[in-house]
């Protein structure tokens, strides 16, 4: 697969190196959504990847619907990319209170990309960051399904590993050009992994779509569920260092 790419020069990744470290050191687990979203997923979205504040809304217009549900990202930059944000301590990929029409975060962020005239989706809790893109319809066991690709970075674990090389590539692929598909350049992604998600509001009101699945390049060594999946604050590295990971 081909994605779109625009390289971070040296003096940009530096610049948003030290930003991306001022803002998850005085990041807190327990801050709320919207605390998470104002303190840390819109300076990373507006400063390091370019996304222009004056054109984020936060009301999409028309607002799309699945059945009776109102589908409501909390961003939309029209024809471009939805994003989804979630607080510090929300797992992407396990059922959450906040999100208790979907299956889980992702499910969320990839059913308003079904919905809305866009070409990309975002979702993050502010550290873990998974970008998805619409592919082909196809089949699998009987089942129908949405076949979709993207690719995650956790920028906990880029900070507290001192990965330039991966903060770099992640600003080269998130950045708002590339999303919004405007980049004029593309570079090979392999090595993917393939998740199955249930699609909890579409199997509710009866839209015959019961599992998607993603293919997804995993720029991270750190698991996605389990022990060592959990927030990494730069200023606590030991609490989820190596050791942690399987």
């Amino acid at each position: 697969m081909l994605w779109p790419w625009l390289e971070a020069y040296p003096e940009q990744v530096d610049h948003a190196w030290s930003r991306l470290h001022s803002i998850l050191t005085n990041a807190h687990r327990l801050w709320n959504e919207p605390e998470t979203t104002r303190k840390v997923i819109v300076p990373i979205l507006i400063e390091l990847l370019g996304f222009p504040a004056d054109e984020l809304s936060e009301t999409p217009v028309p607002v799309r619907y699945a059945g009776s549900s109102a589908l409501l990202p909390d961003f939309t930059l029209p024809g471009a990319c939805v994003i989804e944000a979630k607080r510090m301590k929300t797992s992407l990929l396990n059922f959450s209170s906040d999100a208790a029409n979907f299956s889980n975060p992702l499910d969320q962020a990839i059913t308003y990309l079904d919905q809305y005239a866009v070409r990309t989706c975002l979702v993050t809790n502010g550290w873990d960051w998974y970008a998805v893109w619409k592919a082909e319809e196809g089949v699998c066991d009987e089942i129908r399904y949405n076949n979709y690709f993207g690719a995650r970075f956790r920028l906990d674990e880029i900070l507290a590993d001192g990965d330039i090389p991966a903060f770099r590539q992640f600003l080269s692929m998130f950045n708002v050009v590339c999303l919004s598909g405007h980049a004029n350049g593309a570079v090979p992604i392999t090595d993917f992994k393939s998740l199955l998600i249930r699609r909890k509001l579409y199997e509710q009101q009866a839209i015959h779509v019961g599992m998607s699945r993603l293919f997804f390049a995993d720029c991270s060594d750190r698991p996605m569920r389990g022990r060592g999946s959990g927030f990494c604050p730069p200023s606590t590295p030991d609490e989820c260092g190596r050791s942690s990971r399987q």
